[in-house]
């Protein structure tokens, strides 16, 4: 059901010169729902009321025109939105937007001073950062270690109450830690070294990062809270504990020409010393859920050649390899699990235990959040399937591959991130991944196979058709949600069909409830039960919306700035123009 043209340009040159009968604080109407007809004006109310249930829209800066939305069955959401602008923007943007883990705080980089025709950082004179719309003095480069749109960004701490970045003065270098209070701390670094693996503490209350020098023989220092570590030739991969209290990361120190001892630093202790020939990998350094457990791999590369997992500080049967990224603790930290390659197969190995030997383990080991199952995706005569695992007390555990079930087998399991995607709801009683046979995709929930998605084709690329990411349980357990690229499926039902919605799904806190951004034509917004909200120029995080002026991202969870505030509020940032950043908050009943 829509407007008749003259209708809508009526509606919209009315509420330009204020003339309508709506009260508005905002250029963007709030959202109201009205039965059986929304009271405009009079003399438009025999238009408006051939719609039983409708929401209108109309936005001078976010959308120009009208757009109205009938839904005779599906029940309507009261939501009343507010807006209030956050942060200015304009030309002078030369990197992407910044969400806060809570959504409701942007960053960014604009360049300060003239600009030149030159690219990359010399393209203008000077450099800031905007956090909340409050701009940093001026600085020669943002960014290490060579500034671009993509690279050295700002970033928000896990609380989403600082923000840090690393910034460059007359070849000085200098690290800025803004807190949301006004409080600003400055560390300076020496000019000469590099830095390394900035990041906060999961508590947010500390910043660490890694320095190192020109030469392969150091000195090379972690710093945590401003204190520097014990020299050595190098250091990799740092890592907190989930707790905030322990430190984890890899040392090498010189002992001659070319020549190093690798070992592990836990908490400022030196682990065992390894002598060249070996390499301590650097993607399977893990701590526990409980902050109590450590793991790492050590590789030996010279001859004869072999592979261990160190655990808690003793080392583990000897492999022809580890699989990178594939150690993975029990939610209860009691076990942990990883792929080993056996001569020309690869195995689950669970607390030192080896499962049933595959032509190819494809996926990591994923545990149930209740510790008890473990699942994981295995290859073997051309075909994958997913293989379950009950791990459900100690002395089962030793006779775990006798009760391993092997799923159907298809033609593919959807991989994602080079680890496979498999989801186990809160409960952990159901289990949900995405499947391919004769070319179609399909969810797999609870072992029954769902609506088969055909492949699209651009050219010579196929584009996968369900969104890995966007495999979504509600809290409760009870829901389940997942997105196509047009197209949201809540319990098996199809929701409306757009040009483009964003994986990210969002659940509310009492399960009642699903949103998520979509894209139609030109306008974006936030579909809530099927009912669409206001549309927007642009949602941070939503289809296309990562960059005000480019408008190329592709709804990261790192972007996505849609959130429930509880089961009757929501909040995510917006674009109205291209000038300024608002954060929209929803009231429903």
């Amino acid at each position: 059901m829509a407007y008749s043209r003259v209708g809508c340009r009526l509606i919209q040159t009315m509420y330009q010169k204020g003339l309508t009968g709506k009260t508005v604080a905002d250029p963007v109407f709030t959202m109201a729902h009205e039965t059986p007809a929304i009271k405009i004006d009079s003399f438009l109310e025999t238009e408006i009321n051939m719609s039983k249930k409708i929401i209108v829209v109309c936005s001078a800066l976010a959308f120009v025109g009208c757009v109205t939305t009938s839904w005779a069955t599906e029940p309507v959401v009261e939501r009343a939105v507010s807006v209030r602008v956050i942060a200015k923007i304009g030309p002078r943007l030369v990197s992407k937007l910044i969400v806060s883990p809570d959504g409701m705080r942007v960053a960014f980089i604009v360049g300060v001073g003239g600009r030149r025709k030159e690219v990359g950082e010399k393209a203008w004179d000077k450099y800031a950062v905007v956090v909340d719309g409050k701009e940093s003095a001026p600085y020669d480069g943002v960014g290490l270690p060579f500034f671009s749109p993509d690279r050295g960004l700002p970033f928000f701490s896990p609380d989403s109450k600082r923000v840090a970045y690393i910034t460059r003065i007359n070849n000085e270098k200098f690290i800025v830690v803004e807190g949301s209070d006004g409080k600003r701390h400055v560390e300076r670094v020496i000019s000469s070294r590099r830095i390394l693996g900035l990041q906060f503490s999961p508590d947010s209350k500390r910043v660490v990062y890694m320095t190192r020098s020109g030469s392969i023989r150091g000195p090379s220092y972690i710093v945590v809270g401003g204190q520097k570590s014990k020299p050595y030739a190098n250091v990799y991969r740092l890592v907190f504990s989930p707790n905030s209290k322990r430190v984890a990361y890899i040392a090498h120190q010189s002992e001659g020409q070319h020549l190093f001892k690798k070992f592990i630093v836990i908490d400022g202790q030196e682990g065992k010393h390894y002598r060249s020939g070996h390499e301590l990998m650097r993607s399977n350094l893990v701590f526990s859920p409980s902050s109590k457990r450590l793991a790492y791999t050590v590789e030996k590369y010279s001859k004869p050649r072999h592979s261990f997992v160190v655990l808690d500080g003793k080392e583990g049967t000897r492999y022809n390899g580890i699989r990178r990224f594939s150690i993975t603790f029990s939610p209860n930290s009691k076990s942990v699990a990883y792929v080993a390659h056996v001569k020309k197969k690869e195995t689950i190995v669970v607390d030192g235990i080896e499962g049933k030997h595959y032509l190819r383990i494809v996926s990591r080991p994923f545990f149930s959040p209740d510790s008890k199952q473990l699942a994981y995706v295995a290859e073997e005569d051309g075909k994958m399937f997913v293989v379950v695992n009950g791990l459900v007390s100690d002395w089962l555990l030793a006779k775990f591959v006798s009760f391993a079930k092997e799923g159907k087998r298809y033609d593919a399991i959807q991989i994602y991130a080079y680890a496979g995607h498999l989801l186990f709801s809160p409960d952990s009683k159901r289990l949900a991944y995405i499947a391919q046979n004769d070319g179609n995709e399909f969810v797999v929930l609870d072992k029954k196979e769902g609506k088969p998605h055909g492949p699209i084709r651009m050219g010579n690329t196929t584009i996968i058709r369900i969104r890995p990411t966007s495999l979504t349980f509600s809290p409760d357990s009870k829901r389940f949600a997942y997105a196509t690229i047009d197209t949201v499926f809540i319990d098996g039902k199809a929701g409306k069909r757009y040009y483009q919605v964003c994986p990210s799904l969002q659940f509310s806190p009492d399960s009642k409830r699903l949103a998520y951004m979509a894209k139609d034509g030109n306008r974006q917004f936030v579909v809530l039960d099927d009912n669409e909200g206001v549309p927007y120029f642009k949602i941070i995080g939503g289809p296309w919306a990562g960059n005000a002026r480019h408008a190329e991202n592709n709804c990261t969870p790192e972007m996505n700035s849609l959130r429930f505030n509880s089961s009757t509020s929501l909040h995510y940032l917006v674009l109205k123009d291209r000038r300024s950043i608002f954060l929209a908050e929803e009231k429903l009943k």
